[in-house]
């Protein structure tokens, strides 16, 4: 359900008018403002809440997965169900859900001639049920379903059905948060590893060019230990300020749009000694394209130049005695 789809539910709550509804509406506002934990404190609050306002013994949030039904989290007055627990999507109320897309109510099962030998009603007994689709990203995910073993006095209203589907988008979008989060830190676990690995040193500064993370190759490249160098200036790894001054002014501002290529800069070692370093600066920006700052590579080629340099002297003494005419 998008967010005009939420809201326009909860004005026909609004608009029902009914003595029940004030109760419904605190609750709904409760469970928006509560700031939860863990999304099992949050599926428990929603469960026990729902189970209050609905007069019913048991609240279950499922994961269904093709015709696996699983019990994620559970509220009940009943003993046998747990977290975890499995079923056959076919042998759960839930598998109406699943086939209408949207809310499923019924008042008294045993009343419902196709129901009387659903595999629900014969082992457990449970007369009264309602539930909703939970949604993952527009898809459905599980269900978040109410039932007990009495049929219902009064028979399930209107703003039952809007209760529990909006309490079912609630778990939807934290499910969402959840996901989203395990896959950022899924990334940033790959990103931590690719940065450590590499054996060139790696610098993370900010828009104003602040170190905020440095890999372990630095201390190789650069003298400094990572944590030593973190909150300081780039200038403090430049040959010279000048060069500092100068890359800044070419790469590392908002508005720069020289290449990526590498690119060759005098840097300093923490003892003062002064290298080559083959660099590739790249700004690092938010979905939004803001600046979050930049991104250095920087690989000591000291020794590439020196091997350079000895192969053109040889090349040239070579030259040299080539065109010198051999004397007795």
């Amino acid at each position: 359900m998008s967010r005009s789809a939420t809201a326009r539910a909860t004005l026909s709550l609004v608009r029902e008018g009914e003595p029940a509804l004030a109760r419904r509406l605190r609750a709904l506002n409760e469970l928006a403002l509560t700031r939860y934990t863990s999304f099992a404190e949050l599926c428990e609050d929603h469960l026990r809440r729902g189970c209050e306002i609905l007069g019913l013994e048991t609240g279950i949030v499922s994961e269904v997965r093709g015709n696996r039904y699983e019990v994620v989290a559970v509220v009940s007055s009943l003993d046998g169900l747990v977290p975890g627990d499995e079923f056959d999507l076919g042998a759960t109320y839930c598998a109406a859900v699943l086939q209408s897309g949207g809310t499923v109510a019924y008042d008294e099962v045993g009343a419902i001639e196709a129901l009387r030998t659903h595999p629900v009603y014969v082992n457990m007994g449970l007369e009264s049920y309602i539930a909703a689709p939970i949604r993952v990203f527009g898809r459905i995910n599980g269900t978040l379903n109410f039932s007990d073993r009495c049929p219902r006095r009064r028979p399930f209203e209107s703003w039952d059905h809007e209760l529990v589907a909006l309490m079912a988008v609630s778990i939807g979008r934290a499910i969402e948060r959840e996901q989203e989060q395990r896959e950022l830190e899924k990334q940033r676990a790959l990103f931590a590893a690719i940065f450590d690995a590499l054996p060139d040193a790696m610098v993370l500064a900010d828009e104003h060019r602040e170190i905020f993370q440095a890999n372990p190759a630095l201390e190789r490249v650069f003298g400094y230990a990572p944590d030593e160098i973190l909150g300081k200036k780039t200038r403090v790894l430049y040959g010279d300020p000048d060069s500092y001054e100068r890359a800044g002014r070419e790469r590392y501002n908002a508005g720069a749009t020289v290449e990526n290529a590498p690119y060759l800069m005098e840097y300093r070692r923490k003892d003062g000694t002064v290298f080559p370093g083959e660099t590739v600066g790249v700004k690092v920006c938010g979905p939004d394209g803001e600046l979050l700052g930049f991104l250095g590579h920087v690989r000591d080629v000291s020794e590439r130049q020196e091997a350079e340099r000895m192969k053109d002297e040889l090349l040239s003494t070579v030259s040299h005695e080539l065109r010198t005419p051999l004397t007795s």
